[in-house]
């Protein structure tokens, strides 16, 4: 059942990510604490290399075509390591659709109270999956060696 987890986020993502090209998403959430906001971003985190879009694509192809399966291969061992690897695959998967086919991602979540610099930065649901995906992969390969 650990894998309805990644697939409902997958799902979340992609319902967000319509809703917020149509404009149907509310602006403010929890007081204000996060916003909606529509952006395409056609670079990588935080809009390096937006300027080029070819390279973008094909750094995003390449780090999806090696990641995944390397990370099956050498940490598919544990419910944490499955989980984790899981959810990179669907959020890595989400935002590759989005750039293959639109050649953007989609982003939609802002933490507009965030200290710094984060609260400028708009982020998505599958973002937080590669996340939450490399710690459950790192806690899984931490048990793993330290039985």
């Amino acid at each position: 059942m650990w894998y309805l987890i990644p697939g409902a986020a997958l799902w979340v993502d992609r319902v967000l990510k319509r809703k917020a090209r149509r404009g149907e998403l509310p602006e403010d959430v929890l007081h204000g604490r996060i916003r909606f906001q529509h952006i395409e971003n056609s670079g990588l985190a935080g809009s390096k290399l937006r300027g080029k879009p070819k390279t973008v694509k094909y750094i995003h192809i390449l780090a999806y075509a090696f990641s995944i399966p390397a990370l099956a291969v050498f940490c598919w061992n544990g419910l944490a390591a499955k989980c984790g690897i899981s959810l990179i695959a669907a959020g890595g998967g989400s935002n590759l659709f989005d750039r293959l086919r639109r050649g953007t991602v989609t982003d939609v979540i802002q933490f507009s109270k965030a200290p710094g610099r984060i609260k400028h930065l708009v982020f998505n649901l599958a973002d937080f999956m590669i996340l939450l995906g490399s710690i459950c992969t790192a806690i899984g390969l931490f048990h793993q060696k330290h039985p």
